[in-house]
């Protein structure tokens, strides 16, 4: 269901997700994803990450964090994206 509530976040806000960097969040260790325009789809096996890059995108849209987010044995987690604004880009 959350899953549900982030993507409907990102279309509410007319922006385009462009790039995500993921570091020491949940069980990434690190991770930079670059989208395209057009449709993307998320897929995998269970247990392969597809939600955890959802909830690592719900932190930049407002959502809640906690400490049990950071992956085992580190200390903090990073979570950077660029959202595409028309013929800007934003880095949050």
């Amino acid at each position: 269901m959350e899953s549900l509530r982030v993507l409907y976040a990102l279309k509410r806000s007319a922006r385009l997700l462009s790039r995500l960097h993921i570091k020491h969040f949940a069980i990434i260790k690190e991770e930079q994803v670059s989208f395209e325009t057009g449709f993307t789809a998320l897929t995998g096996e269970t247990g392969a990450g597809k939600s955890i890059l959802l909830d690592a995108v719900n932190l930049l849209l407002g959502g809640r964090a906690s400490a049990d987010m950071v992956r085992r044995g580190e200390s903090k987690a990073l979570v950077e994206a660029v959202f595409s604004l028309g013929k800007h880009e934003r880095q949050s």
